[in-house]
């Protein structure tokens, strides 16, 4: 399931279309919702991808603690290495993917 959270701007390239649904697939084997926090709005770094649409942010919270880590491998390794998939803030109220 895919919800994106009320707010955000999920506008994004058609070649992250792809990385959207298999990252919806890791996240839904494990029964919870691929749930899309940021994607051209929000504040980001300069020249971020997130404005061109080549990037958004997921939640984490709503995975166990010890899965977060290993949900960060698995994205990776569905995606390859054309994407960066990272764990920011972790630990924090503002962790996420």
């Amino acid at each position: 399931m895919l919800i994106v959270k009320p707010g955000a701007q999920p506008h994004m390239a058609w070649a992250m279309a792809a990385a959207l649904l298999a990252v919806e697939r890791i996240f839904g084997t494990r029964g919870v919702p691929l749930v899309i926090t940021a994607g051209a709005d929000g504040q980001h770094m300069e020249h971020s991808k997130h404005y061109d649409g080549r990037a958004f942010d997921c939640r984490s919270h709503d995975l166990p603690g010890n899965e977060r880590s290993r949900v960060l491998v698995e994205m990776q390794r569905a995606l390859g290495t054309a994407y960066d998939v990272l764990l920011e803030g972790a630990g924090t109220d503002h962790e996420h993917y």
